[in-house]
Order: C-alpha cells, then structure tokens, then sequence
C-alpha cells in the first residue's frame, strides 16, 4: 500500500515502483486523470490488469462513486433546503461549485450535477448565482486558497450555498468563510460530498447541512470480489458503482451508531 497524498508526481513515482514488483494485480487510486492515463499505459503493457478507483484510468473498470448521480441528489436536496431555510433562489446571494478539473470530465461530474439539479429546479437563471472555482487537488489548504478568492470576489454575498468534491476540501472552504467572518449557520448552505470521518463530523457538529455519502468503509466488499473475478480471467462489469445516500443530523445515527 503507497500514499499518493494527492500529488500527481508523487502518485507516478509510486506506481512506477509498485510496477517494478510486478504484481499479479494492482489498484490504483490516483486523484489526477492525466497521471491515470500514463499508469494506464505503463501496466497494460506490463499485462498487468488494474482496477480503478474513483478516478477512471484507460482501460479499466472503474469502481467507486456514481459522479452525476451524487451531484444530482446533494444539488436535489441543496435545492430542498434553499427553498425551505431562505424561501427560494430569489434570496441566494451565491451558490459556490469548488471543483476538481484535475480529475477530469467523470470527476467533474461530481459537481456538475448540482448545477444541473439546481436549474431543473429554478430554471436556467440559476446559473446567474452560480460560482465555480478550482478547489485544487482535494485538500483543505487549496480549497480555502479558493474559498478566499471567491470571498474576495463577492464581498457582498451573505446567503451562501456551498459544495465541494470531499470533506478535505469544505474543510478548507469553512476555514475561509470563518476566518473572513462571513459564517452564519442561517446564511450558509452546505452540502458535502463523501461521509467520512471528517464529513461524520461536519454533520454532528452542524458544520454541514447534509452530506452524500459514498460508504468508504464498505469500498473492500466491491474491490475484492471484482479483482478475485478478474484474477480469474473472467469479465466484470466496465462500471461498478456503490450505493449513496443523504445523511443529516437526523439520521446519521441510523447509519454511523456512536
């Protein structure tokens, strides 16, 4: 096992050297498309078989989260919330979408989704509040950067409506929004995407309004049937996604038991 730490130079160094073991198998998890699709290359013409894991590489079936179909539940229930809490878009200053480019189109997805949520909801107008950003490659430190200049940018927003691509990352963007003194629980609207401990966390503590979560816990029941599977030269499906679902203070103890 090798921590990529989400840094494209170092994710290549690593699978150069778990290439040169020569593993029956290898399972990459790896934030950056393009360094993806060089692994890619690199183990195919090894003739060793890979299986990819939230962030698709060339070739190989992809395991982890359905990206459109999580950004259309966290932007359903953004929507739900901006209705309920500020009584309709009219009254949203700012809806922020920190992305991921770096990851590619699928990762872009992610995000993308709440924008297509959010207008099937509101109408096209809604793309006049929308804000897009480069939350960076998945950590808090990039993400509030971001967060600053969005802040920057929109001195006047106060109802803010917020998502990013993990909990890292609205780490960071909470950072911004209380060291610039523009938190307010009743101003902010947080959706996050994941539910790991960090996002279990931002939920308890009200730090979030909801969070999609991805079950990381529960990755090792989809990877080791499909790798035996592939380990036997049989076929698995291009696409394996894992269940979702919204959890809030109200259920995250049916879920997540303390």
């Amino acid at each position: 096992i090798m921590d990529n730490q989400y840094d494209a130079v170092l994710g290549l160094k690593n699978a150069d050297i778990m290439l040169s073991k020569r593993p029956d198998f290898f399972i990459e998890f790896q934030a950056d498309a393009k360094v993806n699709s060089v692994v890619g290359a690199k183990f195919e013409g090894a003739g060793i078989p890979i299986l990819a894991i939230d962030v698709p590489v060339p070739g190989a079936p992809f395991m982890g989260v359905n990206n459109w179909q999580v950004a259309l539940l966290g932007g359903n229930y953004m929507a739900k919330l901006i209705k309920e809490q500020w009584g309709g878009l009219d009254a949203a200053d700012m809806i922020v979408l920190l992305q991921m480019p770096a990851g590619g189109d699928v990762t872009m997805l992610r995000s993308e989704g709440f924008a297509a949520a959010l207008a099937e909801e509101f109408g096209p107008e809604v793309e006049e509040k929308i804000v897009r950003a480069d939350g960076g490659m998945g950590q808090s430190e990039q993400a509030k950067a971001a967060m600053d200049d969005v802040l920057a940018a929109h001195p006047n927003a106060k109802k803010i409506a917020l998502t990013s691509i993990n909990e890292q990352t609205m780490a960071g963007a909470i950072a911004s929004l209380q060291t610039s003194g523009r938190w307010d629980a009743d101003d902010i609207i947080i959706i996050t995407l994941g539910v790991d401990d960090l996002g279990k966390s931002q939920i308890r503590e009200g730090l979030s309004d909801a969070g999609i979560a991805f079950f990381p816990e529960s990755y090792g029941e989809y990877i080791i049937p499909a790798v035996l599977t592939m380990l036997e030269g049989k076929a698995v499906p291009p696409f394996i996604y894992i269940k979702n679902e919204v959890i809030t203070q109200d259920n995250i103890d049916e879920w997540y038991p303390q």
